[in-house]
């Protein structure tokens, strides 16, 4: 009861609650990470992973953006790591695999690009074929993967074909260099 000679108690309404011990103290708001929807409650639930709330008195709380995670009772959600990608509906960040890559706050992993190579996983950033080799498939996972350039052909660090030397020029140590006169 909230006022003597009351025949009844008030209810809290949702996003607050009454203390089971002490009936003078009145309705408190929930704090924050924690909700309450129902009326007359006497707790507050924390809010459960994959969600947040940063409010206090709060009636839910709100769901993670793809992207992110939370653990339960946060105040917030925090983005997966360059590398990882969040699962939905899973407050954890899982690694990319091997021959995939992903940037901070990831809901999927990119294949890697031709020119590149991903050799294990949770990768951030693909890594390139050395010059003087091409790599030309999407998702390639070893440097194995990259093939020397042949035939006076040349090639820059990441490339996905390689190159002709123009007409007056000829390759030499993965460059195209000037003929010598009248060759």
């Amino acid at each position: 009861q909230s006022q003597q000679g009351q025949t009844s108690c008030t209810q809290c309404s949702p996003g607050k609650y009454r203390s089971e011990t002490d009936d003078s103290i009145g309705c408190v708001s929930c704090p924050v990470a924690t909700y309450n929807n129902q009326t007359g409650s006497t707790d507050c639930a924390q809010c459960p992973p994959n969600f947040k709330n940063t409010e206090t008195a709060a009636t839910a709380c709100e769901r993670c953006l793809p992207g992110e995670r939370s653990l339960e009772g946060n105040l917030e959600c925090v983005a997966c790591a360059a590398g990882k990608r969040s699962e939905a509906g899973n407050n954890t960040c899982v690694p990319c695999a091997v021959g995939t890559f992903s940037d901070y706050g990831a809901t999927a992993c990119s294949q890697c690009q031709r020119g590149f190579f991903c050799d294990s996983a949770g990768l951030k950033d693909p890594k390139p074929c050395n010059e003087g080799s091409f790599q030309p498939n999407l998702g390639a996972t070893e440097v194995g993967s990259c093939v020397a350039c042949s035939g006076g052909r040349v090639s820059e660090r990441g490339a996905a074909v390689c190159s002709n030397c123009t007409a007056g020029r000829h390759s030499r140590e993965n460059m195209c260099v000037d003929c010598a006169a009248g060759k």
